[in-house]
Parts: structure tokens; sequence; C-alpha cells
């Protein structure tokens, strides 16, 4: 019973971050939109 709470366990945890990058991904997406950048000023933007 053990094995597979651990399992269940680590399928919960990738799930739960999956969606929290997937919800990252769709506010960048968003806020691109907003402002009115194109991928091409997002991408000079993040160089240092």
């Amino acid at each position: 019973m053990k094995k597979y709470s651990v399992k269940i366990s680590i399928f919960v945890i990738f799930f739960v971050f999956g969606a929290l990058l997937n919800s990252v991904g769709i506010l960048v997406e968003r806020s691109q939109t907003l402002y009115g950048a194109t991928k091409s000023e997002n991408d000079d933007s993040c160089k240092f």
C-alpha cells in the first residue's frame, strides 16, 4: 500500500507543477497581447 501512496503523491505533485507552469505561460502570453509586444521585442528585452 505504501508503494501506491508514493506513486500517487509523485503524480499529484507533477500535475500541480505542470498546472502552475502552464498558468505562468498563459499570463505571459496575455501580457504580451495586452501591451502589443512582438516576440522579437520580448527576446531582446530578456538579454543582459
